[in-house]
């Protein structure tokens, strides 16, 4: 009996024993189940925050339409870009090109994806506000989705807003054209120079060349300025050429186009112009600079400033003809201040 006692205490002991080790065990896994639990709920809220911070550091805009061109999803980047505010929508803009002509539904980059079931990249598009009249200009890619049923009935379009490069591009333009303008001016008169000249003669006489028709050049040289600069001085030379170099343009007006050839010498050009035209006009610019009453004390011919014309009128055959036909005015002009300083 005392044996078999030993063996029950035993036995107890060892059934207790096991229990605590059974429910040691048992906290031990529960301990680390909300451990672990804790810990994935604590990654899962992380990879969120994450996510969400990507989501806004993405700089394009992503959008779906469906298959009648009606937007369907929009991501916030999207938002940010397109909508002041939440209360607009895409009903109060208007899809322009680059040229702010309107682009009709069936051109709109979603439609012809869908149409043409190809992607679009690098479309350039530009968004005017129907109401305040505020203009974007997105950059568009799109891309067609197939459906379950291997069918394109939605348009994904990524796109990002460009309207400061769009306003760079416009202002390089501006100061180019500015540039371009202030090489083919004259610094001192603000009329055409030479090479203004040279470049509207030739697309002068393409155009009645082919149109048949004939033309004139017309050489005028200021008389006596060298010694009306001795006399005067330069400061008053210069001021002589602007006179007459505006009211040349004022004479000639709509018929043509002024030069300044090159020191005290102008051209005007005049498309479409006959024979008797030319020499009428030519005789209107000498008596219109006459007419300025500018005083040249030392003139052997007039008391005032006066000019002298050369003129030719041609119909343009080939540009080898160029040439001689501007050198063929110069002699005209040459000829006129001969026979003026024989009269005199």
């Amino acid at each position: 009996m005392h044996t078999n006692l030993k063996k029950s205490h035993s036995c107890l002991l060892v059934i207790i024993m096991m229990g605590l080790l059974f429910n040691i065990h048992l906290v031990y896994l529960l301990i680390v189940g909300v451990i672990y639990g804790c810990s994935v709920s604590h990654l899962y809220k992380t990879e969120r925050i994450k996510a969400n911070q990507q989501n806004n550091l993405i700089h394009f805009g992503t959008a779906t339409f469906n298959h009648k061109g009606k937007m369907t999803t929009i991501n916030e980047k999207g938002k940010e870009i397109l909508f002041a505010d939440s209360s607009e929508t895409m009903d109060l803009w208007a899809l322009i090109d680059e040229y702010g002509l309107p682009i009709a539904q069936e051109e709109r980059p979603s439609v012809v994806t869908l149409r043409n079931k190809q992607p679009m990249q690098n479309q350039m598009i530009g968004l005017k506000h129907k109401t305040n009249g505020q203009e974007k200009w997105l950059l568009v890619h799109t891309n067609p989705v197939l459906s379950k049923k291997s069918r394109i009935d939605e348009v994904v379009i990524v796109f990002t807003e460009v309207s400061f490069l769009l306003q760079y591009r416009n202002e390089m333009q501006n100061r180019n054209n500015y540039l371009k303008h202030l090489s083919l001016t004259d610094g001192l008169t603000g009329i055409p120079n030479r090479r203004y000249f040279e470049d509207y003669l030739h697309d002068i006489w393409e155009d009645m060349r082919k149109q048949k028709k004939p033309m004139t050049l017309i050489m005028l040289d200021i008389d006596y300025f060298k010694k009306f600069n001795d006399t005067y001085g330069h400061i008053e030379g210069d001021i002589c050429l602007k006179k007459i170099a505006k009211i040349l343009e004022k004479t000639v007006h709509d018929l043509g186009k002024v030069f300044r050839y090159g020191g005290e010498e102008f051209a005007v050009i005049l498309p479409n112009t006959d024979v008797h035209t030319s020499k009428k006009l030519a005789a209107m610019l000498e008596q219109a600079v006459e007419d300025l009453k500018i005083p040249h004390s030392v003139s052997t011919d007039r008391a005032y400033v006066t000019v002298s014309t050369g003129a030719t009128t041609f119909v343009p055959q080939d540009m080898e003809n160029v040439e001689k036909y501007v050198q063929s005015a110069d002699n005209q002009l040459y000829e006129a201040k001969r026979n003026r300083r024989q009269a005199c």
